[in-house]
């Protein structure tokens, strides 16, 4: 009976600890992977015939964001939807983003408005 006993004290004990290694590596991956920015739309390139654009997209994984170093904000879920208005000719919008840890990452999209 003793065996048994410390047989399954053995198991659970292992499962806990294999139970709190899963989720550490759930939890790492925001320290692993780091900010993140997707732009939905524009594409870089876009030409506009109208002066206002609206900037959509995602972040993940980040504290702040910048939309030409004004800063602009997320859902719940990380979208964000702003609106930009286009110079005449050549445009260049730039995304930054920092996480909790201090690291950037940033995102360039070219527009053209020929107005």
């Amino acid at each position: 009976m003793p065996y048994n006993r410390s047989y399954f004290t053995l198991a659970t004990m292992g499962l806990v600890l294999l139970v709190c290694v899963v989720y550490a590596g759930f939890k790492m991956t925001a320290i692993v992977k780091g900010p993140s920015i997707e732009v939905l739309s524009p594409s870089s390139g876009a030409v506009y015939n109208q002066e206002l654009a609206v900037i959509k997209g995602k972040a993940e994984r980040i504290s702040t964001i910048y939309m030409n170093d004004r800063q602009i904000f997320t859902d719940n879920e990380g979208r964000f939807s702003e609106p930009l208005l286009l110079f005449a000719g050549y445009n260049i919008l730039t995304l930054r983003a920092t996480d909790t840890f201090g690291r950037n990452v940033s995102k360039q999209i070219k527009l053209i408005y020929q107005g």
